[in-house]
């Protein structure tokens, strides 16, 4: 058994750096694909009449009683599109929900990255619940093929929930328990939920994507799969859906949610194009451009890399007045990212008025704040790997109460959070160390991504 442990362990070695070599070889090289997708960055400041409402979720219980009371009260469709769901209480919550909605006579479609939750993983018994039913359909998106290490980098990282085609769901929270538990492994995030009186057009439009992203060639439907426990999983599903429903109110979750919704002026959904290798950098080069139209911008990003080609794209932002917040290379639980960050981190904090968080878990926002009146919040991270690889959205809102508060929910993260200039802090909180073995793994992961920071 160790024999074999060894030889497949040197496999997977053998395997990552046969991806690593073929991608700088491949990937660095090629050009991004030309893309017919583009945004009018001005039109996306005009106000467009529509009678569009936003509701910020920003705790973690909210974001999670929010999204399963809605799916609850769903009539026709459910539509999700995740990165990853995590093994555990809230994903099977998450299934059980879906389980009931589909038995009510609800369409539901569950579209998950395959190279995180997909074949390499194996289909897991909930998954294979939900695949059983006839009024649900699974895919995952470009499921790991060895054979095709070309396919590795082009992963799905929309976070989308869209129910009956008027309640619509983005952000950057994944389904688990980091996401919904406050601890000290949290993953603080920020979603936001759009509507409209009826029919809202950037509803419509996240629906539409959704539609392309499911039925694109990179997704494959899921088939159905003979295993010895599946009814006693069936089972769990739905005993677990009886204690949710009988806990969770649903009534006085819709109240919550129209009562602290904001009016706004408009709402426009951007979203990367669907291609393999590199794509167009349409989301990052939009709001580039919406940013050379106000004079202070607030960016939140978990990671924060840039690329040559990056920067110089934010050229035209030199002038800005930029307040950014990340997370401290010592909280931050992406070790290749962390390695990246701190071969800049002293020119961003030279650049940009820099705050690293040092609080209990960690950041995984993404959010853009400009001027009082616009806010960008999505699954976009300020990275190579978002800008050019991964399918990637995010929602701009026009609305100065909306931008007020996730203005004062990242005033409560900066409270938390120390000043980086130069090469050192400035503030009064205490700062987050790391072990000498963290510090050294961050070097010698370093050293590696030093010749692969456009995957990182």
């Amino acid at each position: 058994m160790r024999a074999a442990k060894i030889i497949l362990l040197r496999f997977f070695y053998v395997l990552f750096f046969y991806l690593l070599i073929f991608g700088a070889l491949v990937f660095k090289a090629h050009q991004p694909l030309p893309s017919a997708l583009n945004y009018d960055a001005h039109a996306l400041l005009e106000h467009d009449h529509r009678d569009g409402y936003a509701y910020l979720l920003e705790a973690p219980e909210d974001a999670f009683d929010v999204r399963i009371a809605l799916m609850m009260e769903a009539n026709e469709s459910i539509d999700v599109s995740y990165y990853a769901m995590h093994d555990g209480y809230y994903t099977d919550v998450f299934y059980a929900t879906l389980l009931d909605a589909a038995q009510r006579g609800v369409t539901v479609r569950l579209i998950i990255d395959g190279f995180v939750e997909g074949r390499l993983l194996g289909d897991q018994n909930p998954i294979q619940v939900l695949v059983h039913h006839d009024n649900i359909t699974v895919a995952y998106y470009e499921p790991f093929r060895i054979y095709r290490p070309h396919a590795m980098q082009n992963r799905l990282h929309d976070k989308l929930i869209i129910i009956d085609g008027h309640y619509a769901i983005t952000g950057g929270r994944n389904i688990g328990a980091r996401f919904f538990e406050e601890n000290d492994d949290t993953a603080y995030d920020r979603d936001i939920l759009i509507y409209g009186e009826d029919s809202h057009p950037a509803v419509n439009a996240m629906q539409d994507y959704y539609d392309t992203l499911f039925d694109s060639p990179y997704s494959v439907v899921t088939q159905k799969r003979n295993l010895v426990n599946l009814d006693e999983t069936r089972d769990h599903l739905i005993d677990l859906f009886e204690t949710i429903d009988a806990s969770i109110d649903r009534d006085a979750v819709k109240t919550n949610i129209h009562n602290n919704s904001h009016a706004v002026d408009a709402i426009n959904f951007l979203h990367s194009p669907l291609n393999r290798m590199i794509k167009e950098p349409v989301v990052y080069e939009t709001l580039v451009e919406l940013a050379t139209y106000h004079d202070t911008l607030w960016v939140q990003s978990p990671y924060v890399i840039f690329t040559e080609p990056m920067l110089t794209m934010a050229e035209v932002l030199r002038d800005k007045d930029i307040v950014m917040v990340t997370n401290s290379p010592f909280v931050n639980p992406n070790i290749a990212a962390v390695s990246g960050y701190m071969r800049q981190r002293e020119a961003i904090g030279e650049a940009v008025t820099l705050y690293e968080y040092q609080g209990q878990g960690s950041l995984h926002a993404k959010t853009v704040l400009m001027d009082d009146n616009i806010t960008v919040i999505g699954s976009l991270n300020l990275d190579p790997r978002s800008t050019f690889l991964s399918t990637e959205s995010m929602v701009v809102v026009v609305s100065e109460s909306f931008n007020d508060a996730v203005r004062q929910a990242m005033e409560d993260q900066i409270e938390q959070s120390l000043e980086f200039s130069g090469e050192q802090y400035i503030g009064d909180v205490e700062v987050a160390e790391a072990s000498h073995m963290r510090r050294a793994v961050i070097r010698m992961v370093g050293w590696l991504t030093y010749f692969f920071d456009w995957m990182l």
